[in-house]
């Protein structure tokens, strides 16, 4: 194929919509609004119509432990909570968009450019501009990881031998990955994001092995109405609020026998990049664990599309620099 630019990437979009949060909307009207819309961030436009930011869902996450961070439920604070909670402003939450960057870059804009650019931790997406400045489109990591796994055999050969590489060369397996047990309950798996600054947490068993994932974007899951639903979500157990098939008994249960069982999804040491994006890309995640071996599944590394993007930096460019 010709040379690769942004606008041949985002040529085979749908029309595209830019999905915008304003800064007199509530939390409860960006998390219905990114919900309906299927997305985990958006820009903050002010009254006078700038972009003041991002707001990604990891800033509603931090912004829910501070409000429900509690050990014990008192059923009448936490409606106020709740409430109070819901309808506030996104212009009276402090630094709501500084945890993610609003950056534009040209139709022109080369490949391997918007991989340098997304493969860093503080940049997830990027808008594209037309001569006129206008935007045209938006190109998120997962946007370039599903092209360049769709057009592997179309790449520079110094590309193409990126997805032959096994996961156990590529990358240190014994750095330990953030854990929650699954009888722990929603809000606690919450905080550990928070206070860890990442956007999901690996559910394990009583055995460490591996049974789910819960994310910051599970905060689109969570009921607003009536608002004293959000905090009997919060304090529910994680394997019922995401729908764990965990044993017969519970997969048996009237509760539990009409909802969907969400199965763990992982690779081996042993599989190669190809694997890992055909995984990522397939099941539409933005983490992919690997388990420590075929006979034992204990998350060893949470794979993320940062991880994966600094795979096909430009040479001369160390891949484990960054931390994403």
């Amino acid at each position: 194929m010709g040379e690769i630019t942004a606008k041949s990437i985002i040529g085979a979009q749908p029309t595209f919509e830019l999905v915008v949060l304003r800064e007199k909307q509530t939390v409860s009207e960006a998390l219905i609004l990114m919900w309906k819309k299927g997305i985990s961030s958006a820009p903050l436009i002010s009254e006078t119509n700038e972009v003041e930011g991002m707001v990604d869902l990891l800033d509603l996450v931090t912004l829910t432990c501070s409000k429900f961070g509690i050990n014990q439920i008192d059923v009448y604070a936490s409606k106020i909570q709740a409430e109070k909670f819901l309808n506030q402003k996104l212009a009276d939450i402090p630094d709501i968009s500084g945890r993610d960057q609003w950056v534009s870059t040209k139709e022109n804009t080369s490949l391997r450019e918007l991989i340098q650019l997304l493969s860093g931790r503080d940049i997830k997406r990027v808008s594209i501009i037309d001569d006129k400045s206008n935007v045209v489109g938006l190109i998120s990591q997962s946007t370039l990881i599903k092209f360049l796994f769709e057009n592997r055999n179309k790449l520079g050969n110094d590309l193409v031998s990126r997805f032959s590489l096994k996961v156990k060369d590529i990358w240190n397996l014994t750095g330990g990955v953030e854990t929650i047990n699954y009888k722990e309950v929603v809000i606690d798996a919450f905080l550990k994001m928070s206070d860890r600054s990442v956007s999901g947490v690996a559910i394990v068993n009583d055995d460490g092995d591996l049974v789910g994932n819960i994310s910051s974007g599970d905060m689109k899951r969570l009921q607003l109405d009536p608002p004293m639903q959000l905090t009997y979500d919060l304090f529910e157990p994680i394997h019922v609020f995401c729908n764990i098939d965990i044993s017969d008994k519970v997969r048996k249960s009237d509760v539990m026998k009409n909802l969907i069982s969400y199965k763990p999804i992982f690779v081996e040491p042993e599989d190669n990049l190809s694997n890992v994006m055909e995984k990522i890309v397939t099941n539409k995640i933005h983490r992919l664990y690997v388990v420590k071996s075929s006979t034992s599944k204990k998350p060893v590394k949470v794979i993320s599309l940062c991880d994966l993007l600094q795979q096909f930096l430009v040479q001369g460019v160390d891949p484990k620099r960054v931390q994403c």
